[in-house]
């Protein structure tokens, strides 16, 4: 501690003494380690003119320094003066032409300036000769992604990841081109075949969990994920998972018990209160839901989950007007969440706000056009209200971005029952029927009247026939 405590104040001294030298305009002398300080300092705050002027000072007493100018090549990159960035990198190599670190970063120069086929060339040339091949081989990987050799990439990387397990971009971008060309399959073979050799890898188990979730297989992946924690019991990204994937699974208890284990080994967070606050809300047990989602205020109040999931549980427990003041905190803080605006539609229509109500399901319906339940319960609005046109329209519009929705095409076919649009209607039928036969019974759910409907019927049972 009083080792860092005297390094803090070396910085400082050696802040001021450069900042007061470009003040007055003289020249001070500083070691090299203290400008390889210097550097670092005003390049991880992001002044890179700052760092470059440092870089540039610093060279004119130590101009053999090759750190000095890959420092500056590697500052003038990242603020995209690539050919300056290249000339910097040039001097380095006559100073020493073949440092494997220059070459490195001439490849990830190319690779940032586009070009990758250069890069690859310069990654192939350092390869026998560097001693991380991991994060050469993920260079390579990602050089061959950019020009869309995805079958490629996915070689270097598991290359990359075969020597360091813990190179978690790698996994990332070889899930990502796995996914790409539609072969995740392939990932799950090389993860298993790594978990062969190495049983007790927490990480593999981990990103074969992933796998499996890209899959939609919860079940597979909560047995991955499952085997993670065992062998790695504080592995809290992996008890997330866990609970999210039993929540698909709608088994709430065991998510509870995830996240329970996510909290006991990570801390209290906003993100884990409201997962706890899912599980219980998903359970019916609304109050102990909402101490939750408090808790989850209290660690952070712009939480607009934890505000959403308040105002929901007050709505479930048929306290509208309760539930109305929280929601709209929620969509205040997240104005482009689909769901909120629903619910809040939702709640006003049954306060009687209905003009509010009506604003709100329309900008559901604006940011999430592809949610049947936007339309059905836009539409219901107005039908209930004994609009029946307004509600024809609204299911209509549902229909331009959903045709082959049978909800929405069933309720249409009510509608326009109702309506005495008779020839639209069995049109209307039919077509659902065609899609989804069983489905019927949902015209009998909300208009029961349409059971004595003679052709109606007629239709229903000659395709049942």
């Amino acid at each position: 501690m009083a080792e860092n405590t005297n390094k803090d104040n070396d910085l400082k001294v050696a802040l001021r003494r450069f900042e007061k030298m470009l003040q007055t305009n003289e020249t001070y002398f500083f070691d090299l380690s203290v400008y390889e300080q210097l550097i670092e300092h005003y390049f991880s705050s992001n002044h890179y003119s700052k760092a470059i002027k440092v870089c540039d000072i610093a060279i004119l007493q130590y101009p053999y320094s090759t750190e000095l100018f890959i420092s500056k090549a590697n500052i003038l990159s990242y603020s995209g003066n690539y050919e300056e960035a290249f000339k910097a990198l040039e001097c380095a190599e006559n100073i020493q032409p073949t440092d494997p670190e220059i070459i490195q970063l001439r490849g990830q120069l190319y690779s940032m300036a586009g070009e990758h086929q250069l890069a690859i060339e310069c990654f192939e040339q350092v390869l026998p000769i560097i001693d991380d091949k991991s994060h050469v081989y993920h260079n390579i990987g990602f050089a061959l992604q950019s020009i869309e050799k995805f079958e490629e990439a996915t070689q270097y990387y598991e290359q990359a990841i075969e020597l360091d397990m813990g190179n978690e971009d790698a996994v990332y971008e070889l899930i990502f081109c796995l996914e790409t060309i539609g072969e995740l399959e392939k990932g799950i073979k090389f993860f298993n075949r790594f978990i062969d050799k190495n049983p007790y890898s927490a990480i593999s188990w981990y990103n074969l969990g992933i796998l499996y979730e890209k899959l939609t297989d919860y079940k597979k992946a909560v047995w991955a994920f499952d085997y993670a924690a065992l062998i790695d019991p504080q592995f809290v990204e992996a008890y997330f998972h866990l609970g999210n994937d039993y929540i698909n699974l709608e088994d709430y208890e065991n998510a509870y018990k995830a996240f329970a284990k996510a909290l006991e080994f990570e801390g209290p967070s906003a993100e884990v209160y409201c997962s706890l606050g899912i599980c219980k809300e998903n359970l019916k047990d609304y109050d102990e839901a909402q101490k939750f989602y408090k808790k989850a205020l209290d660690e952070d109040e712009e939480c607009d989950d934890a505000w959403f999931g308040i105002g929901n549980c007050l709505g479930l427990k048929e306290k509208w007007f309760e539930a109305v003041h929280f929601l709209q905190k929620s969509v205040k803080l997240n104005p482009y969440n689909d769901e909120y605006w629903l619910v809040l539609a939702d709640m006003e229509f049954k306060l009687g706000n209905e003009l509010s109500a009506l604003e709100a399901f329309e900008r559901a319906g604006e940011l999430n056009p592809t949610n049947p339940e936007v339309w059905l319960k836009w539409s219901l609005a107005h039908f209930v209200k004994n609009n029946i046109e307004g509600a024809i329209n609204i299911i209509n519009e549902g229909l331009s971005e959903l045709p082959d929705n049978v909800d929405l095409i069933y309720r249409a076919c009510g509608y326009n029952f109702v309506a005495g649009k008779y020839t639209i209607a069995n049109n209307l039928l039919e077509s659902g029927l065609i899609l989804d036969f069983d489905k019927h019974t949902l015209l009998f759910d909300f208009f029961p009247d349409l059971q004595i409907q003679k052709t109606l019927l007629k239709i229903i049972n000659n395709f049942k026939k």
